[in-house]
């Protein structure tokens, strides 16, 4: 469960750089959105081996992020 909580807070933190880069309308934003979907990706995968209801919703949201930053490092 360790990786777990750390591989959460890293993507919340991935997440929450993302978001200052396009506020700031900065041209990182497909890199950074890009890196922010693979620690998703990484962050889903671990919650998703746990059978608890926070874990399972976690490894949902961080699937439904790293989709929409994959469309973001793309456009």
């Amino acid at each position: 469960m360790e990786d777990c909580v750390r591989l959460c807070g890293q993507c919340a933190g991935a997440c929450a750089e993302c978001v200052k880069e396009m506020n700031a309308a900065s041209a990182a934003i497909p890199e950074m959105c890009a890196t922010c979907a693979e620690i998703c990706d990484r962050c889903a995968a671990e919650c998703e081996r746990y059978d608890t209801e926070h874990c399972q919703e976690c490894a949902r949201a961080c699937r439904r992020c790293a989709m929409e930053c994959r469309t973001v490092a793309s456009a």
